[in-house]
């Protein structure tokens, strides 16, 4: 039974870029304190030691000094979004892609997709030419797709992935390599980050991506064993962290563990709002599709979710833009807008773009052009929407 108890997440502050979540360069890993992960991955490198201190001595009276400038007020938290709202269709541009899961807006208005059944991944650029970037090595199915913050796709960075391989998912990255010619921009080697993720029963999670404060998330599911969504040593049902390497951040909820949240039947999609607080959607919820707000250390198992959907229908990746969180949905296509007023909704969801003739939307991602642009992949065709929304 679920303890009536509403827990809030915890806020991060962080700059974000245009496109994507981003937050510090990826070589912040170097500089951050960690302990190894404890699994598969490779990851690693000695962090830099720290500067020493420096003292002032003793002895001498200092001259006065002007009066430090006072500390800037925190910015007020934002409006409450408004109960209802827009979302319009402005172009769709034919990818050519069926089963198509995974989708990343890059800085320069282009966005990544990836098939999944396969572990092919292309690029659209904004005027709808698409492009073939490579094919993953070993993939059986594409679960989840991320850029490393600071990604430049004309030169070469790092290409996040989460995928099946046989009986299990695992997390790696690629190089992407901006200039080589199209369908030879992936490397060829994966550096493993995490392995042996269990699958199984469709809940098999996937959601990827890098929160504000430059550490990349990771969402599973239970595999259809929800005893797994508690296990401390499973990472089936959880939402993990890691530096970019895959090493254990040192400020995460349980020491020298990946584990962030545990409790989920079925992590699909999740995103950071105006108040970097993160909030996660959960498609193997007790009783329908469940929003979360996230608490580093939370057990959603014992926590009530902020909002439940108990038509079933199958959703996909989460986006945030325009003060509210944007969740497409398969099965009665649409894509549902959800309100926040804090940690709060400031009513109940809406279901959009009811009528333009969707067949099965998977993926949301904030466009280029900041609040008021959403790009919308519909899973089915492969289609891409780019959406003005409110």
């Amino acid at each position: 039974m679920r303890t009536p108890v509403r827990v809030a997440a915890a806020a991060v502050v962080v700059a974000l870029a245009a496109g994507c979540s981003v937050g510090p360069a990826s070589d912040r890993a170097a500089r951050e304190g960690v302990v190894p992960a404890g699994n598969d991955g490779t990851g690693g490198g000695d962090s830099p030691e720290g500067d020493d201190a420096g003292g002032t001595g003793g002895g001498t009276i200092p001259e006065p000094t002007d009066s430090p400038e006072p500390t800037e007020a925190p910015e007020p938290p934002p409006e409450p979004a408004p109960a209802t709202g827009t979302a319009t269709v402005a172009e769709r541009l034919p990818a050519g892609a069926d089963a198509s899961c995974c989708l990343v807006a890059l800085p320069d208005g282009s966005v990544l997709t990836g098939s999944a059944d396969g572990g092919v991944i292309q690029r659209v650029t904004a005027e709808g030419t698409v492009t073939p970037v490579g094919t993953v090595n070993g993939a059986t199915a594409l679960l989840g797709l991320a850029v490393e913050p600071g990604f430049d796709p004309s030169d070469s960075g790092w290409l996040y992935l989460s995928y099946a391989q046989g009986s299990s998912a695992r997390v790696a990255r690629l190089t992407y390599y901006g200039a080589n010619d199209p369908g030879e921009q992936l490397g060829s080697a994966t550096d493993a980050l995490v392995t042996g993720i269990p699958l199984g029963s469709g809940r098999d999670g996937g959601a990827l991506g890098f929160g504000p404060d430059g550490m990349l998330y990771v969402g599973t599911g239970d595999a259809g064993v929800a005893a797994q969504a508690t296990d401390p040593e499973s990472y089936a049902g959880k939402i993990l962290r890691m530096q970019p390497d895959g090493r254990v951040p040192a400020d995460n909820p349980q020491e020298g563990s990946l584990v962030y949240a545990s409790g989920h039947g079925d992590v699909t999609g999740f995103a950071f709002d105006a108040l970097d607080r993160l909030w996660a959607v959960d498609a193997g919820g007790a009783d329908g599709v469940e929003l979360n707000s996230i608490a580093p250390g939370g057990d959603y198992a014992a926590m009530p979710p902020v909002h439940t959907w108990p038509e079933p229908f199958t959703p996909g990746t989460l986006a945030f833009t325009a003060g509210s969180l944007w969740l497409p949905a398969a099965g009665d296509p649409g894509l549902w807008r959800v309100p926040l007023n804090g940690t709060e909704l400031t009513a109940d969801p809406q279901l959009l773009l009811a009528d333009e003739g969707l067949t099965a939307p998977s993926a949301a991602q904030p466009g280029p052009d900041g609040d008021g642009g959403l790009w919308l992949l519909d899973g089915g065709t492969g289609d891409l929407l780019r959406t003005d929304v409110s």
